[in-house]
């Protein structure tokens, strides 16, 4: 009965230290994760700033002229229409505007 008390008390040890590095791992997995979703929030809000918000980019839009909305929509409904995957990239550039 001794000997199967302190091989009892041993595992029981040995499990509570098992469980106390366990804790300690997800604690730092949790960090990670923490920092590595902050990173992705943060580039994600500056990309959304590099390109304007969805309202300033109305807003530039409604400036056109005729033959440049004529050509913003010749090439939304190329980029439309070749969609394959379900996303559409923007390639930038940068034009004068002919007011």
């Amino acid at each position: 009965m001794v000997l199967t008390a302190e091989k009892s008390k041993s595992l029981m040890e040995q499990l509570i230290n098992k469980g106390e590095i366990t804790v300690e791992q997800g604690k730092i997995l949790n960090q990670e994760l923490k920092r590595n979703i902050e990173k992705v929030m943060g580039e994600t809000s500056a990309t959304s700033s590099e390109h304007g918000t969805f309202e300033e980019i109305m807003s530039e839009v409604e400036q056109l002229n005729t033959e440049d909305l004529k050509t913003l929509h010749d090439k939304l409904n190329k980029m439309i229409s070749s969609n394959q995957n379900g996303h559409i990239t923007l390639k930038t550039t940068t034009t004068e505007k002919n007011s």
